[in-house]
């Protein structure tokens, strides 16, 4: 069979071993702060339901 242009095999970057861990670490890392992040949000969402619900039963209107 016989190669025709573009069909090469591309060349695969070869990570050391200290390389994987430094990824991993990091991927952890994100990990933690994106679920740190969702909470958040999620505090900061009923927080701001809280504070319109006062706002609404003491007649206030937010700016």
């Amino acid at each position: 069979m016989e190669k025709r242009g573009g069909e090469s095999t591309p060349n695969k970057s070869i990570l050391s071993l200290e390389e994987i861990e430094e990824i991993k670490k990091e991927n952890e890392r994100l990990k933690r702060e994106n679920e740190s992040l969702k909470m958040e949000n999620i505090y900061l969402k009923k927080l701001d339901a809280l504070v319109r619900k006062e706002e609404q039963e003491n007649g206030k209107k937010r700016k």
